[in-house]
Parts: C-alpha cells; structure tokens; sequence
C-alpha cells in the first residue's frame, strides 16, 4: 500500500489515525520518525558491534536493521506527503 492510500483509508499505522484532518498527525508522526530512527540506529549498532567482534551478521539483527529502515521511510514519505498536500 502506497503512503496515498494509506492516507485516503484512514488507516492506523503504528497507532496512529492518519487523518489529515487531526490536529495531532504531523506532531504524532514526528514523534514516530524519531522513534524509528532511534530503533534503526540501535539497529546498526548491534550489526557493527557483531562485525567488530568478528561474528558474521545474525539474521534477527540483518531483519531487523531492514525493518527498522523501510519503517523510517514510511514515516517520512508520509510526512512529505502530508506536507506538500
């Protein structure tokens, strides 16, 4: 599903009513793209921790920087979207 359609549902994403009209999205959506970015830079951490230590990369640790990442994007696609729209 395309950040548009997402928007035109009104779907919850991570919680989150995506409203246009709600006074609270774009605050809410901040609040979440920082969360994202915490989770995806702890993310890269623990991978380059692993490397350092000389362990190949873990496949939960490998998912989860790539969870973490498409997450952060959705975030700011629809932080862009709303803002141009």
């Amino acid at each position: 599903m395309d950040v548009q359609e997402l928007i035109s549902s009104k779907a919850v994403f991570y919680g989150i009513r995506l409203e246009k009209d709600d006074p609270y999205l774009e605050r809410n959506l901040a609040r979440l793209e920082i969360r994202f970015r915490e989770r995806y830079q702890a993310s890269l951490e623990k991978e380059e921790k692993r490397k350092e230590q000389g362990k190949p990369p873990h496949k939960t640790v490998v998912q989860s920087v790539d969870e973490n990442r498409q997450r952060l994007e959705t975030v700011r696609l629809l932080r862009a979207f709303l803002s141009e729209n």
